[in-house]
């Protein structure tokens, strides 16, 4: 054969049976058994043994440990392959550098034996993650032999597959309309809302008051803007949202969905315009006529008074002057303010009202 150094001695029993002692040698290779002489092998009658004799059988000597060409790791997470979460399911894919004998609890993935399939050099092993296991790279070790009986005990090696149970969250939401101020809106008003999580997420939707879909953007560094333009068919009042997201390992928002805002902000709705507010009244330290009301006055910048619905934004006109001032009314619906200088002339003085939305 081709071992080298193999040598057999040692002969031991008796009839016509004999045992020898083979020392396979050093080297990998093969192994021939056969009588190359006959003398001094005699019967017990003293006839010689016709030789030499050949058996014709040849054994295969292996002493070097199998390697493993090639292990990849994968997930069933086909969007993310380097994400899985719970209930997900990571795959080792081997290939050894000659036939290899793996049994059921040579290969563990995160500690845990993995189902084993194949055969010879090409072999698989699966396993499901459970929300025992540790948030951290997928590891694995990997036990197996030839077939001649080399055995090579693996290492726990870490993978490229981040496992993650962890449900993701927003760090800052807030809310503002395109009005002003920022915190009404109205009929063609633009909603904005902006929040920041802390994982990379995907599937991300917003729904203003329970139906209405936003439009949501993805601004990078995980901040997220969602957007809606309000109109005549929502209902009034202060707005609710709700977001709902996954992160690349699969796990749900928490809470599922967020409802609040980080910073107190808020929206209130308004589609209805306010009724007119009260005829302008000159005030009497401006009425300076025969009487404090008889709306004739010698001052070029009167004061002007009256009602409207509150927090309303009043724009005083004068038929000669046009626009002659604009006020806030205050949170009972009263307003006050001095006008702009007239002209000298009759004037008709009106009010018109509009929502501070």
């Amino acid at each position: 054969g081709t071992a080298v150094g193999a040598t057999i001695s040692g002969i031991t029993g008796t009839g016509a049976t004999r045992t020898g002692s083979i020392t396979t040698g050093s080297t990998d290779g093969t192994l021939l058994l056969n009588l190359t002489t006959a003398a001094g092998i005699t019967d017990g009658a003293g006839n010689v043994l016709a030789g030499p004799r050949s058996c014709d059988q040849s054994y295969t000597i292996d002493k070097t440990f199998p390697e493993l060409n090639a292990v990849t790791v994968g997930s069933n997470n086909l969007l993310h392959p380097s994400y899985v979460g719970i209930g997900g399911v990571v795959t080792l894919t081997i290939t050894g550098s000659e036939n290899l004998v793996i049994v059921n609890g040579d290969i563990q993935i995160e500690g845990q034996n993995a189902t084993i399939s194949g055969s010879n050099k090409n072999w698989t092993a699966t396993y499901t993650m459970q929300v025992s296991d540790a948030v951290s790279p997928v590891t694995y070790k990997i036990d197996f032999k030839d077939l001649a009986d080399n055995a090579v005990t693996g290492v726990v090696t870490p993978s490229s597959i981040i496992f993650d149970k962890v449900a993701p969250t927003l760090t800052s939401v807030s809310i503002s309309s395109s009005n002003t101020p920022i915190n009404t809106a109205k009929v063609g008003d633009v909603i904005t809302i902006l929040f920041t999580a802390d994982d990379d997420i995907e599937n991300v939707a917003a729904k203003i008051n329970t139906t209405k879909s936003a439009v949501v953007t993805d601004l990078g560094g995980r901040n997220w803007k969602a957007e809606y333009t309000m109109s005549n068919a929502d209902v009034e009042g202060l707005l609710t949202f709700a977001i709902t997201f996954k992160d690349y390992a699969g796990n749900d928002c928490s809470p599922k969905p967020v409802v609040l805002t980080s910073d107190g902000t808020s929206v209130t709705f308004d589609k209805t315009a306010p009724a007119p507010p009260s005829k302008p009244n000159m005030a009497d330290a401006s009425d300076t006529g025969t009487s404090n009301s008889d709306d004739i006055t010698s001052i070029f910048t009167p004061t002007f008074s009256g009602t409207s619905e509150n927090n309303a934004i009043i724009n005083i006109y004068s038929n000669i002057d046009g626009s002659i001032g604009t006020v806030n009314a205050d949170g009972t619906g009263v307003w006050s303010t001095a006008a702009s200088a007239l002209a000298s002339g009759n004037h008709l003085i009106t009010a018109t009202a509009t929502d501070a939305t």
